[in-house]
């Protein structure tokens, strides 16, 4: 286990790593038959299910609940969820164009200012839906590349398919746990409570 120090922790104290997707203990790109579809497909597998158990809950007060703000300028948990929905596309059509030749670079963070698509008007079920589909299709478009597909980075040599992976996965479970902390704080305000 990699042991991490930083400076607001006191001495000894350790931070377990997240999950390492699409690399070997040498740090190279893994081909999919080492794997990289696998975790990652297994990983969006398990946020999608993450989401839906949180926005798919039965209850008109639910659906409410999901779309309210902690504050006025920050997003509701159906925000959360639409911003990653936005976000997987935008990663599977850029993979999809990789596989195929047609867009050797991968550029992250075109979508971080995502509008909240679907947050005011769509329901939870239909969120939830979305992010199903589109997670079927990023891990389809995962599974497309090819070694030489996964090894191929832009000119700084820092973002290439394994990173647009990463990212996605590191979006969804951020902005998971971002919707969860959302979801509370609109129940603790129905109960007449400041904070959770």
């Amino acid at each position: 286990m990699k042991v991490w120090r930083s400076r607001g922790r006191p001495e000894g104290g350790t931070k377990t790593p997240g999950p390492e997707i699409g690399t070997r203990v040498t740090g190279e790109p893994r081909t999919d038959a080492m794997g990289l579809g696998g975790d990652a497909a297994e990983m969006l597998c398990s946020l999608t299910r993450g989401y839906g158990e949180l926005l798919e809950q039965p209850g008109a007060d639910h659906e409410t609940l999901i779309h309210q703000r902690p504050e006025p300028a920050s997003w509701s948990a159906l925000d959360d969820a639409a911003h990653v929905r936005d976000v997987w596309t935008s990663t599977t059509d850029r993979l999809t164009r990789l596989a195929s030749g047609t867009d050797s670079l991968v550029v992250l963070g075109v979508v971080v200012e995502a509008p909240r698509a679907g947050g005011d008007a769509a329901d939870g079920h239909t969120i939830s839906a979305e992010l199903a589909e589109q997670e079927a299709s990023l891990v389809h478009a995962i599974k497309c590349l090819d070694a030489d597909s996964q090894r191929r980075v832009d000119g700084n040599g820092a973002t290439g398919a394994l990173t647009a992976v990463q990212h996605a996965v590191h979006k969804g479970a951020h902005h998971l746990h971002e919707a969860e902390l959302a979801l509370r704080a609109a129940r603790f305000r129905l109960k007449g409570l400041d904070r959770p």
